[in-house]
This record gives C-alpha cells, structure tokens and sequence, in this order.
C-alpha cells in the first residue's frame, strides 16, 4: 500500500476508535492526518502531553487522559480507550458520549481541573495525578 493510502486509512481508524488498527498502521508506516480546515488539529504535542493525567470530582468519579504512542486519549475500561476530537486548543468533544465535551483550565502555566459539559450540565474534576494507565 502507498503511504497516502495507509494516512488516510488511519485517519479513518482512529475516528472509529479501531486503536488496534490505528497502532497496526501505524507500524506500516503511516503518519496521522494534517487537518487544514481547523486550528484545532495543529495543538502542540507539549500541550496534548500536559493534559494527560486523573481528574477527579468531588463525588469521586474520576476521568483519565492518556497521552501514549503520539495519541491523545481517554481511557475508558468499559468500551476501549476514545480519542477525544479537538473544538478548540483546550475544549474536546468525546466520541460516542452524545453531546459530552470536556474544556481542559491551565492556571499558571499547569492544568488544574476539567470542565465536563453535557447539554446544560456542567460538572469540574480536578486534576489530581499525572498521567498513568489504570
């Protein structure tokens, strides 16, 4: 397969959520998707890696993002690890979780907490560990 055939059959893993054939494609040899038409694709690496870690409300429910093998994640042990879709450089939708998004809050130059936001609801998690698989 040529490397643009490969690209374009991982951007299309990963929008499913296939992480075993994105890594899979990876290893053949193909590099994520530059995405032009929005801003939102171009965030840092450094960035990305800053988000990673354990949120935590304070009714103890917790959410843990991953930043592993050049992929920005959150775990989820139910239905696989999920591939949040940048909105902005700060504010992700989550896949398959309706209209789910989570805003990351960096105060200082360090991430502090989380906003989780579905419909009219809004709840914050604080950041309470770096990043680590659970």
């Amino acid at each position: 397969m040529t490397p643009t055939v490969l690209t374009t059959a991982l951007g299309i893993a990963e929008r499913a959520n296939n992480l075993e054939i994105a890594a899979l494609l990876r290893e053949a040899g193909a590099t994520p998707e530059i995405r032009e038409e929005s801003d939102a694709w171009k965030i840092p690496v450094e960035i990305l890696r800053s988000y990673a870690g354990e949120y935590q409300h304070e009714k103890g429910w917790k959410m843990n993002f991953l930043f592993e093998e050049g992929l920005f994640l959150l775990q989820n042990n139910r239905s696989g690890d999920q591939a949040p879709e940048p909105i902005n450089a700060t504010t992700f939708r989550i896949p398959g979780r309706g209209s789910r998004t989570v805003e990351f809050h960096v105060e200082d130059g360090k991430v502090t907490s989380i906003t989780s936001t579905r419909g009219d609801q809004a709840q914050t998690l604080k950041k309470v560990a770096e990043h680590q698989r659970q």
